[in-house]
């Protein structure tokens, strides 16, 4: 029996589009984005889809695939070890932005974001084209220019944090506020009556 690939041959250094999602305007404009990105801070980033892993010999995962394809074909600038692989199985429904060691580890983080933000919401939609062009500017952005830039990666996750503590408080604080309510109303119904000494005075409270 023939042995398979185990990785696709590259028909293009920026666009490799084997699933055939993409139209060739659509390519076009990312072709240039991309030879820009090269152009102008030497990062290489690569596009590639593929219908399927099955076709190839069989990875363990999304994660171990695209590493394997990113070293083969060996993607970016050899001393920095920067170049940015985004990966798209179409009928496995799988995606992977692979970025070389060159990157700090806070990147995978925006790397994440970048797909959840601007890749899978028009993958949903069947808009692989637009969802590809919209990602690739946007690790562009976010992952390529800021590392070029000696920049740190942008903050993840602190928001969400910060929100829930913020929540957490104002929550404790209305709990004891109408704990503190109703403390207030049990001592009222034992004051006795002034009248007789009677437990068995109520009172009622409105707002106005």
């Amino acid at each position: 029996a023939a042995i398979a690939e185990p990785y696709p041959s590259p028909e293009d250094p920026f666009v490799t589009d084997l699933s055939g999602v993409i139209p060739d305007d659509t390519e076009a404009r990312i072709e240039d984005t991309l030879k820009a990105l090269r152009s102008e801070i030497g990062v290489e980033m690569t596009v590639v889809t593929i219908p399927s892993r099955k076709t190839y010999d069989p990875s363990p995962s999304i994660e171990a695939f695209a590493t394997g394809l990113f070293n083969t074909w060996g993607i970016g600038n050899k001393d920095r070890d920067d170049g940015i692989l985004a990966l798209i199985v179409t009928d496995d429904r799988e995606m992977r932005l692979e970025l070389g060691a060159g990157y700090e580890k806070g990147f995978d983080a925006v790397a994440q974001s970048v797909i959840d933000r601007a890749f899978l919401p028009r993958f949903k939609t069947g808009d692989y084209a637009g969802g590809i062009e919209a990602g690739a500017r946007e690790t562009i952005d976010r992952i390529a220019r800021r590392n070029a830039a000696n920049l740190a990666p942008e903050p993840m996750g602190g928001t969400g944090l910060i929100s829930w503590l913020v929540w957490g408080f104002v929550g404790l604080i209305g709990g004891l506020v109408v704990f503190g309510s109703r403390l207030k109303a049990m001592a009222l119904r034992m004051t006795p009556c002034p009248q007789c000494g009677s437990r068995t005075l109520s009172r009622v409270t409105e707002d106005v």
